[in-house]
């Protein structure tokens, strides 16, 4: 994908009110890991700036002082999670 294209597909997830996204990987047992970016850090997301330490993973075969690995996130496959849509509307309230 172009940068024009993910420029666009942050722009619209921005439009939506996307304010985090959630990057995924499966590790070696078929459980599914993710942690919480920024919307603002999409760009360096795409091109696999969010490191986990594989040794950290479990049956992954790494040492604590091998490199961290990176993923990098398919953006054909990006869906928003419809959580909470007024949620700002409530937690100014309170």
């Amino acid at each position: 994908m172009s940068n024009e294209s993910l420029h666009q597909l942050k722009n619209s997830l921005v439009e939506q009110g996307v304010r985090y996204c959630l990057p995924s990987y499966v590790d070696i047992h078929g459980v599914s890991k993710s942690k919480f970016v920024p919307i603002t850090h999409f760009d360096r997301m795409m091109n696999g700036s969010e490191l986990c330490t594989g040794a950290a993973l479990d049956g992954i075969p790494q040492d604590v002082s091998d490199e961290e690995i990176s993923s990098h996130p398919d953006p054909e496959s990006v869906i928003v999670l419809p959580w909470k849509k007024d949620w700002r509307v409530r937690s100014a309230t309170r």
